[in-house]
């Protein structure tokens, strides 16, 4: 009906279980030995790369301050980390704002910034048609979830404890959870050679990210400790 594809209803007559959860208990249960399915094998190769020390961000590795909170996460059978940053502030010369494609960081830090060494990167920046962006980036995490209900359990978690952007995209083959918060600076310092703020402005700027990144660690611990309470 209206051109939209429905799947047939999965004999449920023995399953008590979160509705949401009913296909993945069904298809489990048709597959003799419950042997890997494609989520296993992604989920695999996933940690494996890892253990390697790669990851999906930028720089290639996991940020120091949630890595073992990504490990507990891994720890789980139902779920799988794909990408995840604690939260960062930078400064990055780019050649066009608008589409926001590419760029270089000129600093970055996924700690408290300083504001004297984000003033001093200014100095390195020789290209007179760029702009120069300073930017507080909060915590991110995207994981791959077996199940529907696992993901609306993980983001009723990620609500309640201050990640209200967070949100589910349900694709035909698999389905993603993403975490994040509004928690955000963005800023232009510098355009077209120009200083648009003063030294003392990118102070000022600078102490409110640091403020606004303390609290981004605050959500992360709170939703850490809701995590917990749901893998208990």
């Amino acid at each position: 009906k209206n051109g939209q594809w429905r799947p047939s209803a999965p004999n449920t007559s023995t399953y008590a279980g979160d509705p949401d959860d009913r296909d993945l208990v069904v298809r489990r249960k048709e597959q003799p030995g419950c042997r890997e399915d494609a989520f296993d094998r992604r989920r695999k190769k996933a940690l494996s790369a890892l253990v390697d020390g790669a990851d999906r961000s930028p720089k290639g590795f996991l940020d120091a301050r949630i890595e073992d909170f990504v490990a507990e996460v891994n720890r789980e059978d139902d779920v799988f980390t794909t990408s995840t940053c604690s939260g960062r502030i930078s400064v990055m010369v780019q050649k066009d704002v608008i589409k926001a494609k590419g760029g270089q960081w000129i600093y970055s830090t996924h700690d408290i910034a300083n504001s004297t060494e984000i003033i001093s990167s200014l100095r390195n920046v020789t290209d007179k048609n760029c702009t120069v962006t300073f930017r507080l980036e909060p915590f991110v995490m995207a994981m791959e979830c077996r199940s529907l209900g696992r993901a609306k359990a993980l983001m009723g978690a990620a609500i309640s404890t201050g990640f209200r952007e967070s949100g589910i995209a349900h694709f035909t083959d698999r389905i993603v959870l993403t975490i994040r918060t509004s928690i955000r600076v963005e800023a232009p310092i510098l355009s077209l050679g120009h200083r648009l703020v003063s030294d003392e402005s990118l102070r000022i700027l600078t102490e409110l990210a640091n403020v606004k990144m303390k609290e981004n660690w605050r959500r992360v611990r709170a939703l850490r400790e809701a995590w917990h309470g749901l893998s208990r």
